[in-house]
């Protein structure tokens, strides 16, 4: 029965993935390459304002619900709906100071404004009812409602002949909407407990006793994304401040590529995440992350060497009028296969509620990334953006596996 539902979640989640991918080709042949190269921008603006937002809640949330028992259903309801709500407020005024203030100058308006803020806020709300599905054991709801949006929005895209950047925005925004509430809905469906007084006491009494590890945890993995999603957030404004919208409509279709591997550790990771949380010996996670780290080493150098063979085939199914090469795609093909081989180690520490080893892997990938940035020569074209996104990858999985390596040897001389 669980291999049977672990199958149909895969199925469901590469069909997602996939369709996914698919709007995107079609975003770019519905775009000119100046307005697809904005859309890719305001898209890596609204995923760091969603980490920024969320306070890398998912991870925290996960970690407990997949700890608890189904008793406390409606009082964690209660207390996730609040903070759904304070994330989404936060994610539209966030989303608002940022259009103003921290993007280059663009042509955008009223309308590119909305549907940004619907954009990202929906994206919020998504992001957190998801997790909390998959850490309750609900992974096929979870997978049912992302392909809700990834098939709502390639059925809009295809029917769809030119976009503006606005019109772009609305349909992305619409599309996780749809699948966002269907979620939200799906996860609150065992309903609320409305005794406040009851909810409050409850949650107190759950922070003196884990408060200050969850707290500790909670702050330490939300700086560790934030820091490493603000890099790349800061290279990509660079490269279109400096480059143009062109170089950057080359960097958002390798962003694709590379977001198409990220779907990898998006499956694997929560599952993984689940099963840590739940073993109690020391030696069986070590096992167990030594098993999966050697299996997304494998299947990593296997898709890289694969894609860049078929490298010819693939510059086919692009849009003629981006002009893109090999290069630029395996490039970003190969920082997704690292960010895959990263993801057992990354979930090992999460599940031992630490996140001084991902904080400081952040720290060094994020300081390479805006350092690098700041050269003109490597901001001005695509390709050297996506060179230092790569080398910023690099040292992130060295430093994390560095530290892995160090906490095993430790933990075998405690055996000895």
């Amino acid at each position: 029965m669980v291999s049977t539902s672990l199958a149909i979640y895969l199925a469901l989640t590469v069909l997602a993935r996939a369709l996914g991918f698919a709007s995107v080709l079609l975003l770019a042949r519905s775009m000119s390459p100046a307005d697809f190269g904005i859309y890719g921008f305001l898209q890596a603006s609204a995923n760091l304002i969603v980490i920024f937002t969320s306070l890398n809640l998912p991870t925290p949330i996960a970690v407990v619900l997949a700890r608890g028992g189904g008793d406390r259903s409606r009082l964690e309801n209660t207390v996730i709906s609040v903070v759904v709500f304070l994330s989404i407020s936060l994610a539209v005024l966030v989303s608002l100071l940022s259009f103003y203030f921290a993007f280059p100058e663009m042509a955008l308006g009223a309308n590119e404004l909305l549907w940004f803020l619907v954009f990202t806020g929906m994206s919020s709300l998504q992001l957190l009812s998801s997790s909390a599905l998959i850490a309750r054991g609900q992974r096929l709801r979870s997978a049912a409602t992302t392909l809700l949006s990834a098939t709502t929005l390639c059925v809009a895209l295809a029917v769809t002949q030119s976009l503006s950047v606005a019109e772009a925005l609305r349909v992305g925004g619409l599309s996780i909407s749809l699948g966002g509430l269907v979620s939200t809905l799906l996860l609150f469906s065992g309903g609320l407990n409305h005794n406040l007084r009851h909810v409050h006491a409850s949650l107190v009494s759950f922070l003196k006793r884990n408060g200050s590890d969850i707290f500790l945890f909670s702050v330490l993995s939300f700086s560790a994304s934030l820091l490493f999603q603000f890099g790349l957030w800061f290279l990509q404004r660079q490269l279109i401040a400096r480059g143009g919208a062109e170089q950057g409509a080359i960097f958002a279709i390798g962003n694709q590529f590379y977001n198409v591997v990220l779907f990898l550790p998006g499956v694997f990771g929560p599952l993984l995440l689940r099963r840590l949380s739940r073993t109690t010996l020391e030696q069986e996670k070590i096992r167990q992350t030594l098993c999966a780290g050697a299996a997304a080493f494998s299947i990593s150098l296997l898709g890289v060497i694969v894609f860049v063979g078929a490298g010819s085939f693939i510059l086919l199914v692009l849009p003629s009028k981006y002009q893109v090469g090999i290069e630029p795609l395996a490039l970003a093909v190969t920082a997704g296969a690292l960010m895959f081989t990263k993801a057992p180690f990354s979930v090992f520490f999460q599940a031992r509620v630490s996140a001084v080893a991902e904080l400081f892997a952040s720290l060094m990938a994020a300081s390479i990334l805006v350092l690098g940035a700041c050269f003109p020569f490597i901001v001005a074209e695509a390709t050297a953006s996506l060179w230092l996104r790569l080398a910023a990858h690099f040292l992130l999985l060295t430093a994390l596996l560095f530290a892995f390596v160090l906490y095993w040897r430790s933990f075998q001389r405690k055996l000895i």
